[in-house]
């Protein structure tokens, strides 16, 4: 289903999503894997979107073509593909020894996985959460990607 929107409500809302998003990733990654590595890298990648969505959006409006229609159908896919990378999201025991997926840490607490027990292989984590990221990312392009400028004509639900 294609929706209707006003580009500066839709700049609006992704820019509020990315900061609520680069908040949530950076929580579930713990220690310094999640201050030093997770926020610098979703801040630059959201950032980076939110850019060109702004160029987007100053262009329509030049244009004066101010409404777009989004294909809404693949919100729940994308929504699913983050919370599946919140879920596989690596954390650290800061200082000590030892990883963790925040599912892990979420279930077991983070003692069974920091000093002096041994912590996760990280080489499946790795593996898991770039797949999930990956698939998360491909989502979110094509979500942004399915943004076109609306058709006077055509009338579908306006927000």
């Amino acid at each position: 289903m294609r929706r209707q929107y006003s580009i500066w409500f839709f700049f609006s809302l992704f820019f509020l999503y990315a900061l609520i998003s680069t908040f949530l990733f950076t929580v579930t990654a713990g220690g310094w894997t999640g201050l030093l590595l997770v926020a610098p890298a979703w801040l630059i990648a959201y950032g980076v979107t939110s850019l060109v969505l702004l160029v987007i959006a100053v262009m329509k409006t030049l244009q004066k073509k101010k409404k777009i229609t989004l294909n809404t159908k693949i919100l729940p896919f994308l929504l699913g593909a983050q919370v599946l990378t919140m879920l596989l999201n690596i954390g650290d025991c800061g200082d000590d020894p030892g990883v963790y997926a925040f599912w892990q840490v979420t279930l077991y607490g983070a003692e069974a996985f920091c000093w002096p027990n041994p912590g996760s292989d990280i080489n499946t984590l790795v593996v898991f959460l770039g797949i999930s990221i990956a698939i998360y990312v491909a989502l979110l392009l094509m979500f942004l990607s399915s943004m076109k400028s609306a058709d006077a004509s055509s009338s579908p639900q306006t927000t």
